[in-house]
């Protein structure tokens, strides 16, 4: 009687007919009843819809036979401010049929695990629906250990390839010396943000990345965990606006010269060389077409310096000679 009254666990003793014929104090502080208002009340009285019909099928395959329902489970009930609470309840019969039933309060680890699951989803859903190619990487042997769908899409290795195979961490790495300073530097507390590096696709095809990565530790061993946003296409588009402007540049040099034109300048030259310039080509000929006779003739030609050593060479070595 002792050890029931001043249990730390809410206990009841429960009738056959379900209804609740003795309870603790710790019940009492629980529930907010006190023991005149409870007793004599069923126990399917305390319980929301959503467990009632469970808890009912346990106790009656209980009374049949008290090995077929299990005899700890969590349910919820109804406090007497009609709060609902959750609980983890172990359940047992008595010799006369009675049963013995004792819980304990999980509402604020249940509330913490759901917000745990929560975050987690959360976390989960940024990581794979991110644009930026994430993955964690064992630092000892560079094996990825997660990656996401935008890692995947930018390599162009499938999420299996890149978990199951140990070389697939250290194929992308357009230089391997790249990937052993990263490390280095990251080991010794200094993260890397968006770095530009040059990482290789399946089809060994270059990629430029804004890099970013920091050391992370699970379970006490560290891991790389980096983001690379590809940024190929925008360095390409730079590149041709560069060309562009120097193209603008060099025809609006070429246009000054033109309008300040004197009769002793070699017009041939001057259009070649900068055709040559405009074009970025190694060499530019200027030549006249003769209508009458389907005949051209060169005018001036501009080349780069070493261009006819080179055209050399490759005849030569065409023809199998060394020199």
């Amino acid at each position: 009687r002792s050890i029931f009254d001043n249990n730390s666990g809410a206990i009841a003793i429960i009738e056959p007919d379900t209804t609740i014929s003795m309870v603790n104090e710790e019940f009492c502080r629980r529930s907010g009843y006190m023991k005149q208002e409870v007793i004599g009340m069923s126990w399917t009285q305390l319980l929301p819809p959503k467990d009632l019909e469970r808890l009912k099928e346990f106790n009656r395959r209980r009374l049949i036979n008290p090995n077929d329902a299990p005899d700890k489970y969590d349910f919820s009930f109804y406090n007497k401010n009609g709060e609902i609470r959750q609980v983890l309840g172990s359940f047992a019969m008595l010799s006369n049929r009675k049963m013995i039933a004792s819980f304990v309060d999980i509402t604020e680890r249940k509330q913490a695990e759901e917000a745990l699951k929560e975050s987690e989803e959360k976390y989960s859903k940024a990581f794979q629906t991110s644009p930026y190619a994430i993955t964690l990487t064992n630092v000892e042997d560079g094996k990825f250990i997660e990656v996401n769908d935008a890692y995947t899409s930018i390599t162009g290795y499938t999420r299996e390839e890149a978990i199951n195979s140990s070389s697939v961490g250290l194929k992308v790495w357009a230089d391997i010396e790249d990937r052993k300073r990263v490390v280095s530097s990251l080991l010794e507390g200094r993260n890397i943000a968006d770095k530009e590096f040059l990482f290789r696709n399946k089809n060994g095809e270059i990629i430029t990345g804004l890099f970013s990565a920091d050391i992370i530790h699970l379970n006490g061993k560290p891991y790389i965990l980096s983001s690379i946003n590809d940024i190929t296409a925008r360095k390409r588009a730079e590149e041709v606006l560069i060309h562009h402007n120097n193209a603008i540049t060099i025809l609006n040099r070429f246009a000054i010269e033109l309008s300040n034109l004197t009769s002793d300048v070699n017009l041939e030259a001057l259009i070649a060389n900068q055709v040559k310039e405009f074009a970025c080509a190694e060499a530019a000929i200027f030549s006249e077409y003769d209508s009458s006779t389907r005949t051209t003739t060169t005018k001036h030609i501009i080349m780069e310096s070493g261009l006819l050593k080179k055209v050399v060479g490759l005849l030569t070595s065409a023809r199998g000679h060394p020199n």
